[in-house]
């Protein structure tokens, strides 16, 4: 099972809507986890994740990531280095026929689980499938990435 952080473990600060104070503790405690690795593993990660990540950190006066190998296995079926019609997570792995597959999520479900953590989590049905979708990804990820790594041929910081 994926190690998961999760905004709703936070205690909340009660200021308004947005709850910037559990907000800035998820994203120091999610830099602080991914800088345990040596290596961090994505899809799409260097063009959205760790800048979103690294934006957010910004926004809340905290230092950004330290720099680490980084690969980004959508680059490894793109770029010209694959023939596949998509480099989307979700074709590649159906192409590769992985073992778990990966989830939808439409924009509804965001904005639904939104509202649920302005409310204080007193529902979080939309923020409960959108950890499972999370968990789904990193999932199918892993499996990808196992038989994607025979392309790597170098890595980059």
């Amino acid at each position: 099972m994926p190690y998961v952080l999760r905004l709703d473990d936070f205690p909340a600060d009660n200021t308004g809507p947005m709850d910037t104070l559990r907000d800035r503790r998820l994203v120091a405690a999610i830099r602080d986890e991914l800088e345990k690795y040596d290596m961090w593993v994505t899809w799409n990660g260097r063009m959205f994740d760790i800048l979103m990540l690294n934006d957010r950190l910004t926004l809340s006066r905290q230092r950004e990531t330290i720099k680490k190998m980084h690969e980004d296995c959508m680059y490894r079926w793109r770029s010209g280095q694959s023939r596949f019609s998509s480099s989307r997570l979700d074709w590649v792995a159906r192409m590769q026929r992985t073992k778990v597959d990966k989830t939808s999520l439409d924009w509804p479900t965001w904005q639904r689980a939104t509202l649920e953590a302005q409310n204080g989590f007193k529902q979080k049905d939309s923020f409960e499938y959108i950890v499972k979708h999370n968990v789904a990804d990193v999932k199918v990820l892993e499996e990808v990435y196992r038989m994607t790594k025979h392309r790597i041929r170098n890595l980059h910081v």
